[in-house]
């Protein structure tokens, strides 16, 4: 380590994050595309790669379309109707409204079924909407290894988070997220002790 910080966690932001997107406003601090779809794209199962972006929509296209149908267009679907549901979470606070159980704050974000979501891993929410083992393992899989670091026996809540942040237009503050905390609490007037037990 060279004595510099790192983040650990947290290190892209979806554009549906209004609190992010509002404290990065109001500190005047600057924002960096960390868009996934920025380079070429690939899918190695441990042993060949499956898939490879060309540069080629069209070959692209059709290619991923042979190998997984239509399953990322309705990946898409399920991963925005979610972020719908999600994002109902402003609204309810800006109500004024609060819960007392966790429970009962997902049932207002979204139903049984958003309530749900936390009790199932991810595979097993996707293979409940038709989607196909393979599609799960080498894509879904890949993406929340990378964002979270783990396979689609991820919760269902926390696995379509993680893919949400396969999503484009994410973005990072420039200089650390960190940022945010800092310029947050020097706005308040905190008084912070570093380096201290």
């Amino acid at each position: 380590c060279d004595g510099g910080t790192g983040g650990i966690g947290g290190s892209i932001l979806h554009p549906t994050n209004q609190y992010m997107t509002q404290f990065t406003e109001i500190l005047g601090l600057n924002r960096s595309s960390s868009d996934p779809s920025d380079g070429p794209f690939g899918i190695f199962d441990g042993f060949e790669w499956v898939y490879r972006q060309t540069g080629s929509w069209l070959w692209d296209t059709i290619t991923l379309l042979l190998r997984y149908g239509f399953e990322p267009l309705k990946l898409d679907w399920l991963v925005e109707d979610m972020l719908t549901h999600f994002k109902s979470i402003y609204d309810i606070q800006d109500n004024g409204r609060a819960f007392l159980t966790t429970r009962d704050l997902l049932i207002a974000m979204g139903g049984v079924d958003f309530l749900n979501l936390p009790q199932i891993t991810l595979a097993d929410h996707l293979l409940s909407k038709g989607f196909s083992p393979q599609f799960i393992n080498e894509l879904v899989t890949g993406a929340t290894r990378v964002n979270y670091g783990q396979n689609a026996t991820i919760g269902g809540f926390a696995g379509l988070v993680s893919l949400a942040g396969s999503q484009g237009n994410l973005w990072s503050v420039v200089g650390g997220n960190n940022q945010v905390c800092y310029g947050l609490l020097k706005r308040a007037g905190a008084k912070v002790n570093y380096n201290s037990r």
